[in-house]
């Protein structure tokens, strides 16, 4: 008895690492399924989010009469240089500098370090169409620490003791946050959207029935991405990003690729001087401008699950399908604030725009609305046959036959970051599809 009751009191070294390892594995199954509930619970979340958009996007456009304008172009693209102008005379304080900008935005003073630092801006006041350059550049050495007068003379190179920083009267910008698209450019998806987004759009140029169509709908002005400061996203070297340049005095910091913006949601925003943050511009919709379209699917089967047309021809061995446009409601759209549009009718205004919670850290996460803009053949002439999944495209980035357009355009259906719509996400949520 006494010898059992010893054997009992202890354990030994190998019944010890059997319990070890055992708790291990239950540990490991806990994390597991711990991880999978967090991931159903967003995407049930979603679920709701997007029946809860739905019907605050549709309840907004009946209450004030127009569409949410100002949303997120998902679109990266050239910021029109005829809207951030870089002087090449020596500004002055007088008003005949006020000739060679423009009568709205800021005008901005920048003094440029030689190292990693951002380049640091100042607005120059201005007072009735006069410019106080003499005023901008003290404000800059204050900004920067540098000793009183330095840029007095309208040239100078300061060292703080780490590096130097330039001035010159040429270093004058100006930035017009209602600025145009440059078309000159070719257009990219937004760098920082998720992979399963980006592979369900793509690009094309408005045609005049379409830009027509969002402007008879209220959307008349997009938010866009200035293209340099748009990039691929390596996961397995982020820090693997060239400079972007400073590219016609927009007001970002160039230093950082989109995807190392602090918060990645508010890539849209007008560019702010010593913030890792906005690197957006507004631009108005206007026949060939750049927008995201949700590709049609062989068939047109996508665009007929979200809610779209999706038909064979009677005439063409083809299929045509709805041509839905991608926004991203984000906080510059009308929709989002304190107040609503009209302020007439009671507040159907949304305080903060909605994100949708399964994404990476760096990646944009808000709900997109896909509005219809009319029909249009993906591949009429068959030229890759019916396993084409988008539209075919004209050399000026158009859809090459559109069958029929719409005298305004309208929401059929919001997804979430992902691109998934409220029936796909239920049924994740639920388990029913993996």
């Amino acid at each position: 008895m006494k010898n059992r009751m010893k054997k009992l009191g202890h354990f030994t070294l190998l019944e010890l690492l059997v319990v070890v390892a055992i708790l291990a594995i239950i540990a490991g199954g806990l994390l597991v399924a711990y991880d999978g509930l967090q991931e159903q619970a967003a995407k049930a979340q979603a679920s709701y989010s997007i029946a809860s958009v739905d019907s605050a996007v549709r309840t907004f456009t009946a209450v004030e009469k127009t569409s949410p304008n100002s949303l997120d172009s998902l679109v990266a693209t050239g910021f029109s240089a005829a809207n951030a102008k870089t002087l090449n005379a020596n500004p002055s304080s007088s008003a005949s500098s006020t000739a060679a900008l423009s009568n709205s935005g800021d005008a901005y003073l920048a003094a440029v370090p030689d190292g990693a630092s951002a380049i640091e801006y100042v607005v120059i006041p201005e007072s009735g169409g006069v410019y106080d350059v003499a005023a901008a550049r003290t404000n800059l050495e204050t900004a920067i620490g540098a000793p009183a007068g330095t840029y007095a003379g309208g040239t100078a190179t300061w060292n703080d003791g780490t590096e130097n920083w330039t001035y010159t009267d040429t270093h004058f910008y100006y930035d017009n946050p209602s600025g145009s698209i440059d078309t000159g450019v070719t257009p990219e998806l937004l760098g920082n959207m998720t992979s399963k987004l980006a592979g369900k759009l793509q690009i094309i140029n408005l045609n005049s029935a379409q830009a027509a169509a969002l402007n008879e709908a209220g959307i008349t002005t997009l938010r866009y991405i200035d293209i340099v400061a748009n990039g691929e996203y390596n996961p397995a070297n982020p820090a693997n990003f060239a400079p972007v340049a400073f590219a016609g005095g927009r007001a970002f910091n160039s230093n950082f690729w989109i995807q190392q913006a602090d918060i990645p949601n508010r890539v849209f925003d007008d560019a702010t001087s010593g913030k890792n943050r906005g690197r957006g511009f507004a631009g108005s919709i206007t026949t060939g401008v750049p927008v995201a379209v949700w590709k049609p699917g062989a068939l047109g089967v996508d665009a007929a699950k979200v809610g779209g047309t999706a038909q064979k021809s009677g005439i063409y061995n083809s299929y045509y399908a709805s041509v839905l446009v991608a926004f991203g409601l984000g906080n510059n759209s009308t929709m989002v604030g304190t107040d609503s549009v009209s302020g007439g009718v009671g507040n159907v205004s949304i305080a903060a725009a909605p994100v949708y919670g399964d994404t990476e850290k760096h990646e944009y996460s808000r709900y997109i609305l896909l509005f219809d803009l009319g029909t249009a053949y993906i591949d009429r002439e068959n030229t890759i046959g019916l396993t084409a999944s988008e539209f075919v495209l004209d050399g000026s980035g158009q859809i090459v036959h559109p069958v029929g357009s719409a005298s305004k355009a309208k929401l059929v259906a919001v997804v979430d970051a992902r691109g998934d719509f409220l029936d796909e996400e239920l049924a994740e949520a639920s388990g029913q599809k993996q």
